[in-house]
């Protein structure tokens, strides 16, 4: 995928929790063949139907996450980890999401993930997403594999629903 913007939202008549993700010109670049299982599972798939990531979320673990495949090898981890931020009111929590790749680099989220945050390796910004929710507009930058950070926009999606609204899986 080239740098520029990405709209990822959910198709209206989904069951599974499917996505479609179009260039700024409308066009589908890919789409998010999300499952109806016991935990969220989802497929990345190119244009032609050709599968790019399987993420998979991990609900019977003590910490949150997500594992994702490429050509059936295990490719990432998406860890959600909890901060502490002096700026969040009494008993509410913060997050942020820790992507380690089988290489061994290393990317991480920062911002307010229910509506304006990046995903950056080190100081490197790799996107910017902005989100209500559903709807994620991705800025993406030159060198980033857009697959993959569409894969991460959806499992950060899947395991910080915005409150009051359900999953985004329903």
């Amino acid at each position: 995928m080239e740098p520029g913007r990405y709209i990822l939202s959910r198709d209206t008549f989904s069951i599974g929790g499917d996505y479609t993700v179009v260039d700024h010109t409308g066009v589908t670049v890919l789409t998010v063949d999300g499952k109806l299982r016991f935990a969220a599972t989802f497929a990345v798939l190119a244009p032609d139907g050709r599968e790019l990531f399987t993420g998979k979320e991990h609900v019977l673990s003590l910490d949150r996450r997500f594992e994702f495949e490429r050509d059936g090898v295990p490719y990432a981890t998406v860890l959600r980890e909890l901060t502490s931020d002096p700026g969040q009111s009494l008993g509410s929590a913060s997050y942020r999401y820790v992507v380690t790749l089988r290489t061994g680099d290393r990317l991480e989220t920062a911002g307010y993930l229910l509506t304006r945050w990046t995903i950056a390796r080190g100081e490197e910004t790799l996107a910017r997403i902005e989100s209500d929710g559903y709807v994620h507009t991705i800025d993406l930058v030159d060198g980033a594999d857009g697959a993959f950070v569409m894969a991460v926009v959806m499992a950060v999606a899947r395991l910080n629903p915005p409150s009051g609204l359900g999953s985004p899986a329903d």
